[in-house]
């Protein structure tokens, strides 16, 4: 629903390139493509991968 909302009431745009491409443009005019390339700083949360927080205990 949120993404619809976007895309259907407000002043975003999206335009399909050959192959299926999408371009957003954004109400500012600056253009996202979703084939960027992904930044180079990462952010992750420490610790060992899958493990849950101190302080939540599995649900069973």
């Amino acid at each position: 629903k949120r993404h619809h909302d976007v895309k259907h009431h407000t002043r975003w745009r999206v335009r399909q390139l050959a192959g299926g491409l999408l371009v957003w443009t954004s109400p500012t005019g600056r253009v996202y493509r979703e084939d960027a390339p992904p930044p180079v700083v990462a952010f992750t949360v420490a610790g060992p991968s899958g493990a849950a927080p101190p302080d939540e205990s599995p649900p069973f």
